[in-house]
C-alpha cells in the first residue's frame, strides 16, 4: 500500500466505486497510507467492484470466479500479474506499458 494507491482508492471510492485492496509487501508498504484506507467500509455486498492490488495476491481471488483484471503498470511486477492472470484465464486489460 503506497501513497499513490491509496489515493486512487480514495479517488475510485468518491466516485462511487466498491473498492477492495490487499497488500502483501511488507517492504513496499507505508504504514500511514495503509492506516487511511483502514476504515473503509466493503458494505454488506456480495464483492467488490474492483480489487486494487500490488503484490499478485488478486490471483487468489480470480481463482473464485473474478474473471476480468486491470493492471495498472507493466513493470515486473505488473509483467508478472498479468501473465498469472491470464492463465487463470481472466480477462486482462493493460493501462500503462513502462518504456523501458
Amino acid at each position: 500500500m503506497t501513497i499513490e494507491t491509496a489515493d486512487l482508492i480514495e479517488t475510485l471510492t468518491a466516485l462511487g466505486a466498491e473498492v477492495r485492496w490487499c497488500s502483501g509487501n511488507i517492504f513496499s508498504t507505508q504504514d500511514h497510507a495503509a492506516a487511511a484506507i483502514a476504515p473503509l467500509d466493503w458494505g454488506p455486498g456480495d464483492g467488490p467492484d474492483l480489487i486494487i492490488d500490488d503484490d499478485g495476491d488478486a490471483t487468489l481471488l480470480i481463482h473464485e470466479g473474478v474473471k476480468a483484471a486491470v493492471v495498472c503498470s507493466y513493470g515486473d511486477v505488473g509483467k508478472g500479474c498479468a501473465v498469472a492472470l491470464k492463465q487463470a484465464s481472466a480477462r486482462v486489460i493493460v493501462t500503462k506499458i513502462d518504456m523501458y
